[in-house]
């Protein structure tokens, strides 16, 4: 028992390490709800001589910005739920985190394209700014340009009920 002791006590802090990294993360992430959608400028995935930003959000309507990538096995997954919600007529504005455009590209082609944007983010700035924990990652945005919903991880069947209720308010 005493070989293991080492052992029991380093998973026992990661354990504590781990559980308060969520704790902060979910903490931050919820400060943003309420609040203005924080400025950004990001290029588009298939024209990188032309950027995207606050400004281009139409004040009389609801997007959701999903953070996804080409190599994320759950963004795959997810996929048809942001279909189905494109299907709702909502703007969905896609952005490739940390991804290569090729990858992010041929991707998108294979699947059907649920974003009415799709932008890049390939070093992170803006998901640094809305503190980006992964993809996939979603935030709704209202008519205000305010964040109101967010999700860390897969987008649900019950993320998009509650999605559709608050677009339909």
């Amino acid at each position: 028992m005493k070989k293991f002791l080492p052992l029991i006590i380093f998973f026992i802090l990661l354990i504590f390490i781990i559980i308060g990294t969520y704790k902060i993360s979910n903490q931050y992430g919820n400060q943003l709800i309420n609040n203005p959608l924080p400025q950004f400028k990001l290029k588009y995935l298939y024209n990188q001589n032309k950027y995207f930003t606050n400004i281009d959000l139409k004040n009389d309507q609801y997007y959701l910005i999903n953070f996804f990538a080409s190599w994320c096995a759950t963004c795959k997954i997810e996929h048809k739920l942001l279909i189905k919600l494109q299907d709702s007529g909502l703007d969905i504005i896609g952005i490739a985190w940390r991804d290569f455009d090729d990858q992010t590209k041929k991707t998108l082609s294979k699947l059907k394209n649920p974003y009415s944007e799709i932008l890049i983010d390939p070093k992170n700035i803006f998901g640094k700014i809305l503190n980006l924990s992964g993809t996939p990652e979603s935030y709704l945005i209202n008519k205000k340009q305010q964040i109101i919903w967010h999700k860390k991880g897969i987008l649900t069947e019950q993320d998009i009920s509650e999605i559709i209720n608050y677009i339909k308010r």
